[in-house]
């Protein structure tokens, strides 16, 4: 037998295996076949995705923020879309001074949100301010305005802030001053 031969012989045996084994293949494929699939149930909303209330149930938290209000310890809650807490702010000891050396000032705050949509939550806020010391409500503040809250991360904690104006109450004779305050940044972290 020559080359060309084999090699002739070879080209046709691969030709006919290759034919032969895509029929018994496509046969195997029409004896077999099943339905198609029904289409894929669309994947559950993510949790952050799900529509629920930013602030809901009874939670506690430790709080603080940053700019011209500093609560140095702020413990708040919420129960429901209430939101409320206490704290202490403008706390200062200053050995150097002349006369009361400690000041100090508690701070009372309650806010409801009107939208409570995760992840953000913005609604009224009143805050009573009186002082602690060195004479326990001497000048009271009040402050009334909008809080906003937000939630970057599916996380027990959110960022806020709010815009207020200010009334201060100094004792009698002086007279009140209405005052705007700077916003500042608020973290609060909660836990049950």
């Amino acid at each position: 037998m020559s080359a060309v031969f084999r090699c002739r012989a070879a080209r046709i045996n691969a030709a006919a295996l290759v034919v032969v084994s895509i029929f018994a293949v496509s046969s195997a494929y029409a004896q077999d076949a099943t339905p198609p699939a029904a289409p894929a149930a669309p994947a559950a909303a993510a949790p952050m995705m799900e529509g629920r209330p930013l602030f809901s149930g009874t939670h506690f938290g430790i709080a603080t923020s940053f700019g011209a209000d500093q609560p140095q310890l702020f413990l708040a809650a919420n129960t429901g879309s209430v939101t409320w807490g206490i704290g202490v702010t403008g706390f200062k000891y200053d050995g150097n001074a002349a006369g009361d050396k400690t000041t100090a000032d508690l701070v009372l705050s309650l806010g409801y949100m009107v939208h409570n949509q995760f992840p953000f939550a913005m609604g009224p806020e009143v805050n009573f301010i009186p002082s602690l010391a060195p004479k326990a409500f001497d000048i009271n503040v009040i402050q009334a305005g909008w809080a906003f809250w937000y939630a970057p991360f599916n996380i027990p904690a959110v960022i806020g802030t709010a815009a207020f104006v200010q009334v201060v109450i100094p004792p009698s004779p002086g007279k009140a001053v209405v005052t705007t305050v700077t916003p500042a940044v608020r973290i609060v972290f909660g836990f049950k």
